[in-house]
């Protein structure tokens, strides 16, 4: 082991060498030795150094402790393993052996012996030479890197293709116009768009299919939006959903344009073999349209409301199974189509059977699916003697009128007023009364001998159709409209309760009404016209004088056959002369004169 010496010179009387003969000052004074110096090696040796040292002209000297290691000596300690904490991963650099490239693999594997790393090295003919660590020329085009695309300015796009010619590489660039795409040219690529988000109105649901019937709900379901802008706008970014949580956001891998006036059909699937045949430009699979209430919103990227339809079909929307509603072609307005009386399920059907228009615009309005769908339609008269009858039917989605022509003069009739009525014309008010009346046959029961007779006191015949007779209660009776039956001049009608002759009392009654009876005591008869109002009416009561007797008709004095003075009790007096089966009366014929 060597040592290093320290010399210490000594001034020996040479009084002007060491500074004029004086004592040298302590360069040791104050100076502490108690800071060794850290573990070193040499070679297979570690050394360290004693705690506290020596100080020699001013600086401290400390006596090395040798230890010889075992293996070997790393950092100051003895170690068994000279790989421990070893990371090789950081190969050499790629260099040249003539025209060969010689790469190395990463990483690489430490020898336990020496502890370096080594790294397996590769060998690469270049195709042309190797300079600097890497092969220059080419053989095929798949030798030469491509240059990054970049933008030429806010639409135009660059991009290059690397080719390999006699040992060159080079580069054929292409440009692509990025608006064509309705796209701008940001960091190297068509991205973005160049067109602007609808605003409030300007795209509108125009037809919707809720409930296809040739196939699935979740497969067949599909809306239509069409612009009403005078630009092409983005539909990427639009928001679609309902009222509640359901929705998705229009975002297709390029730009979803919408051209003036055009049309985009948005479905949940877009396979055509499955979604009953509609060719969809947008399929959003996360959206679903209910079939009795639901809406359809449509929302720009900043949140601003585009349209909204909400259909309810207990607010009149008429949604069918296997048809679509349109929007009337007159009614395109974000406001408009709020209405449901601007819909209309659509006649044509298109892929599978279903019914819309999916793409287009139009289509006819399906007025019907069965007759009771069509509006009726109201007889007409055709001429004097014509009617016009019209059954409505359903022909395929459209209402027809099947007409019926009824010729009225075979019933004695004429048309008017778009009914077959009778050629004469009804009483005016007071132009036909109560002449006589049987309140209480005795030959028979009530129920079936009761009756009461009118006079036409005009010299016209006079059509009673759509009479009606009634008491100030609820019985009542109605000659129908449709009634051939007339009262000639100064005639007498007779209104009987029952018709049968062998069971009325012997009576030949003119009309056989039901509904209608006499009471004993009191009660009346009114009759009265639906456009005239009441033409006679006649209120007796034994109370009031009126001489009402079992068996006995009251007839109306001839002399007083007048609206007014029938009210009167004391121009009536009980019948004289028997008809039929011996109640006394005169039905049909003149009254009899009275006793007083």
């Amino acid at each position: 082991m060597r040592r290093n010496c320290l010399c210490v010179f000594m001034c020996l009387g040479l009084v002007s060498a060491c500074g004029g003969g004086g004592t040298s000052p302590d360069k040791c004074q104050n100076v502490k030795c108690n800071t060794p110096p850290g573990a070193t090696c040499d070679g297979k040796q570690r050394l360290t150094y004693a705690p506290t040292g020596t100080c020699v002209d001013g600086g401290c000297v400390y006596d090395p402790r040798p230890e010889l290691c075992a293996v070997a000596c790393r950092d100051g300690e003895c170690v068994s393993d000279l790989c421990a904490g070893v990371s090789c991963d950081v190969p050499p650099k790629p260099s040249c052996e003539g025209d060969t490239l010689v790469s190395y693999a990463q990483p690489g594997t430490c020898d336990p012996a020496t502890g370096f790393c080594s790294y397996s090295a590769s060998r690469e003919a270049c195709p042309a030479a190797c300079q600097d660590g890497a092969c220059t020329g080419c053989t095929r085009d798949d030798d030469c890197p491509a240059d990054p695309p970049r933008c030429l300015d806010g639409t135009l796009l660059e991009t290059s293709t690397p080719r390999c010619q006699a040992g060159v590489c080079s580069q054929v660039t292409q440009k692509t116009d990025c608006a064509a795409s309705n796209r701008l040219c940001q960091n190297g690529a068509c991205a973005g768009s160049s067109l602007r988000a609808p605003r409030a109105g300007e795209v509108i649901v125009s037809e919707f299919l809720a409930n296809p019937q040739a196939v699935a709900d979740n497969l067949g379901e599909w809306f239509e939006v069409r612009s009403l802008a005078a630009v092409t706008l983005e539909m990427s970014g639009v928001r679609v959903g309902d009222e509640g949580t359901s929705g998705f956001t229009v975002s297709p891998a390029a730009s979803l344009p919408l051209a003036p006036g055009g049309i985009l059909v948005l479905g949940i699937n877009g396979d055509l073999a499955t979604n009953g045949g509609v060719t969809v430009d947008y399929d959003y699979a996360s959206f679903a349209l209910a079939n009795g209430s639901d809406s359809v919103r449509l929302i720009a990227p900043d949140g601003t409301l585009i349209d909204a339809v909400r259909y309810d079909t207990a607010a009149g929307w008429s949604i069918s199974a296997g048809r679509s509603l349109r929007l009337d072609e007159e009614l395109l307005d974000a406001e408009l189509n709020d209405d449901p009386a601007a819909w209309c399920p659509v006649l044509e059907s298109y892929g599978l059977g279903d019914g819309g228009t999916p793409g287009a615009p139009g289509g006819t309005c399906l007025e019907c699916q069965t007759a009771a769908d069509c509006e009726s339609v109201s007889p007409q008269c055709q001429d004097s003697l014509h009617l016009l009858q019209f059954t409505a039917r359903c022909d395929a989605g459209a209402c027809r009128q099947d007409v019926t022509t009824v010729d009225c003069s075979e019933s004695g009739r004429v048309c008017q007023g778009g009914a077959c009525v009778s050629p004469y014309r009804p009483p005016a008010a007071g132009e036909l009364v109560v002449s006589e009346f049987m309140a209480d046959p005795s030959k028979v029961n009530d129920a079936v001998g009761e009756w009461f007779e009118l006079a036409n006191l005009t010299d016209e015949r006079l059509t009673l159709a759509g009479l009606t007779v009634h008491d100030d209660g609820s019985n009542r009776f109605s000659v129908p409209a449709d009634s051939q039956l007339t009262i000639g001049p100064r005639a007498r009608l007779v209104f009987a309760i029952n018709g049968d002759f062998a069971q009325n009392g012997g009576l030949k009654p003119d009309y056989v009404y039901s509904s209608f009876t006499l009471a004993n005591s009191a009660d009346a008869i009114v009759l009265e016209l639906p456009d005239v109002g009441v033409i006679d009416a006649v209120r007796y009561s034994v109370s009031g004088g009126w001489a009402i007797a079992a068996g006995k008709s009251l007839q109306l004095r001839e002399n007083f056959l007048d609206a007014n003075a029938n009210d009167d009790p004391t121009h009536w007096c009980q019948t004289t002369l028997s008809y039929g089966a011996g109640d006394l009366g005169t039905p049909g014929a003149l009254n009899t004169s009275c006793a007083n």
